[in-house]
């Protein structure tokens, strides 16, 4: 049974039944074949010699490269064209003959790039700084390989991978209910859209009575919930080993306010969905170390930003020299500080709910489709305003759609407004931001 099925079953069970089962759905999962396999080999690596190191990275890249000649149309030209043969790499340089990979080339030779000897696969949908949708595919393997390198990080941190429970602050479909059980992740999931100053106490409650090590999620919603902890008085009477924040920017002032209310260390990894690049955290502000079995890094200067990644784990869909929308410089050989193109901008509910960006996201593809970016621009608690930019005139029941994809997401907290507009509010530097926030907030 795989994931996209389990996943389905799990929509379908009562939560007291979620409960029951959740160590034979969690099983699936970490007794799954190539999660062993992804685990074992980091737990090898680590004791290999710098020589075994560099031997194994190479081969890792030869592999991806002969695949990506032999069974991708795009990548056949290419190497052609610049004279490389994969079968002979024997240096990271000789890569560097290979022309960067654009988003834009990815729009325009998705087909071609598309592997023709990987069947098992799903559509990914990865969201741009103006909110852009970029679709890519993505093997059903690499679920499991992103898993066991997310999970070996955390393990440093304590965490363990057949008994450890999480509470998790993140977007979902939640149809109303405050919490969702998911036995797979071994998770409780937590309601950010609703969570107040009136009910922090329900929420202290579930969590004491789940018992957790560790926490997870978005930041804005994890230093939300610990900014209310904090202004109520309030504790968890579990002990918590480490925070793990995802998808979003953890600023210094909100990793301040969760350690403050939990009294552990706040941990973050850097990675996208294209599942190119994982860079595990090793200091405080965005401080990473790349993981070079999960794929290769190289910082060059471009346009859109100068991480470009190499990935070893998706084969459907072959990422080489792939330019990020993100930039890194080197810290003193303790690693790279990273400055990403997403923010962790908020939006504010009617009740002082923080919605962040990361939760707003519609991975669905149809939501925006037809259209270029979207932009929320807000200046009052509880209202926001939509703006989408699209070649062509928006329909009234496209507005709608999309207004109902929103609604969806925030629930009665937000009030959303969807127009469309012929330019977007940029910064001084003329970046555009999806969120434009106007109200004053607290951490």
């Amino acid at each position: 049974m795989g994931i996209a099925l389990l996943k389905k079953l799990n929509e379908s069970m009562p939560d007291f039944l979620k409960i029951m089962v959740a160590p034979i759905i969690r099983n699936k999962l970490i007794n799954n074949k190539v999660f062993v396999e992804q685990i074992k080999m980091l737990e090898d690596y680590e004791k290999y010699s710098d020589k075994e190191k560099s031997d194994f990275q190479l081969n890792i890249m030869r592999n991806v490269l002969v695949h990506a000649y032999e069974h991708t149309e795009y990548y056949k030209k290419i190497f052609d064209e610049v004279s490389f043969n994969p079968y002979e790499f024997k240096d990271f340089e000789e890569i560097k003959v290979i022309p960067l990979l654009s988003k834009e080339i990815i729009k325009e030779n998705s087909n071609k790039i598309e592997a023709d000897d990987v069947s098992d696969y799903y559509v990914g949908v990865t969201g741009g700084s103006t909110g852009e949708p970029l679709k890519v595919l993505l093997d059903r393997d690499s679920i499991y390989k992103e898993k066991a390198f997310i999970y070996y990080f955390w393990s440093k941190y304590g965490y363990d991978i057949k008994k450890s429970k999480i509470v998790t602050f993140r977007g979902v479909d939640f149809k109303g209910k405050m919490t969702k059980v998911n036995p797979l992740y071994n998770e409780i999931i937590f309601n950010p859209f609703i969570l107040t100053y009136a009910n922090i106490d329900k929420y202290v409650k579930k969590i004491n009575k789940y018992k957790p090590e560790f926490i997870h999620g978005y930041p804005s919603a994890m230093a939300n919930f610990c900014r209310l902890l904090i202004e109520n008085k309030l504790s968890l009477k579990v002990k918590i080993k480490a925070a793990f924040a995802i998808s979003e920017e953890c600023t210094v002032e909100q990793q301040k306010v969760i350690e403050q209310a939990l009294g552990c260390k706040v941990i973050s990894f850097y990675g996208h969905t294209e599942r190119a690049v994982f860079g595990e955290q090793v200091g405080y502000e965005r401080l990473y170390k790349f993981n070079d079995i999960y794929g290769y890094t190289e910082l060059l200067e471009h346009e859109a930003g100068n991480v470009v990644c190499t990935g070893y784990i998706n084969y459907k869909f072959p990422f080489i020299r792939y330019v990020v929308d993100d930039h890194a410089q080197n810290s003193n050989d303790k690693g790279y500080f990273i400055e990403p193109h997403r923010k962790g901008a908020t939006l504010i509910g009617i009740n002082g709910e923080r919605i962040s960006q990361s939760s707003l996201r519609c991975h669905d593809a149809s939501t925006f489709s037809g259209t270029t970016g979207y932009q929320m621009y807000q200046k009052e608690y509880g209202k926001v305003e939509c703006r989408v930019q699209a070649v062509q005139k928006i329909s009234e029941q496209k507005i709608n759609m999309i207004k109902k994809g929103l609604e969806e997401k925030t629930g009665k907290c937000i009030d959303w407004k969807v127009i469309q507009v012929d330019e977007f509010e940029l910064t001084e530097r003329g970046k555009c931001k999806t969120i434009i926030q106007k109200c004053k907030e607290k951490v």
